[in-house]
């Protein structure tokens, strides 16, 4: 590979991380949630109780729900609005997916 290869390579790489930097920040956001509502989702099945930090949940509710008013109990708040309420099970939902 020539010098000017590699050095339109590194060029190509620095804009696609400036470029991704905020899809990064937007996949972490959304990894979050995915990884603590499934875990409640798969011990709940096996009757184990499962509950997220209030900060995390805090934080994932500010992130995908931020039409949502703050609650008391962030936890409870993120399980009603994503469908793992008694009072909201199954219902549709969607989260707030926008890059920002």
């Amino acid at each position: 590979m020539t010098t000017e290869s590699m050095d339109g390579v590194a060029l190509a790489a620095d804009t696609l991380s400036e470029v991704t930097q905020d899809v990064a920040e937007s996949f972490a956001a959304m990894g979050i949630p995915e990884l603590i509502l499934h875990a409640f989702d798969i011990v709940s099945a096996h009757q184990v109780s499962f509950r997220a930090d209030d900060a995390i949940a805090r934080a994932v509710l500010e992130r995908i729900f931020p039409q949502a008013e703050p609650a008391a109990d962030p936890w409870d708040e993120l399980l009603r609005l994503s469908g793992r309420a008694p009072e909201t099970h199954g219902t549709h939902w969607r989260w707030y997916s926008e890059i920002r």
